[in-house]
This record gives structure tokens, sequence and C-alpha cells, in this order.
């Protein structure tokens, strides 16, 4: 992304990519916050509780946040070609 930044001179193209790609990445937390209580929710429901071990959750949930980025690169590079 600094290339395309340095390539773009951060011009209005440069800035309205930025803008979209930050919405999909909005897009991807919100329904993952979505996603979430869904399953909390349903976890309630559930005659057993369900047994996740810490670090399999720390980990999933590492994964999850790491991923915010990776989608917003991918919406710029998508976006860049398009336009």
């Amino acid at each position: 992304m600094a290339k395309l930044q340095k390539d773009y001179h951060n011009d209005e193209r440069w800035q309205y990519l930025k803008l979209r790609a930050g919405a999909v990445t909005k897009t991807y937390y919100e329904a993952l916050i979505i996603i979430i209580a869904i399953l909390m929710i349903l976890s309630l429901w559930t005659p057993t509780p369900m047994l996740v071990p810490l670090d399999r959750m720390l980990g999933i949930g590492a994964l999850v946040i790491i991923g915010g980025p990776i989608i917003e690169f991918c919406a710029i590079t998508r976006f860049d070609r398009t336009m």
C-alpha cells in the first residue's frame, strides 16, 4: 500500500480508494460483531456449555483481527484495478 500511495502522490484517486476500502473493512468488522452476537445468543440456549480452550479462542481472535488489514489491502488492489 505504501508503494501505491507513493505512486499516486496521495491524490484524490488514492483518497477515494482508501475511503472505499475503509468501508469494506468496516463492513467486515460489523459482520464479525453480528456473528459473535448471534453465537453468544445461541450459546445461551444450548443445554450443555461448549468448552473451548482459551488458547484456541485467542488464536482465532488474533486471526480475525489480522484479517482486517488483509481485507483492506485486497479491497484497495481490487478497486485499483477496476477504477
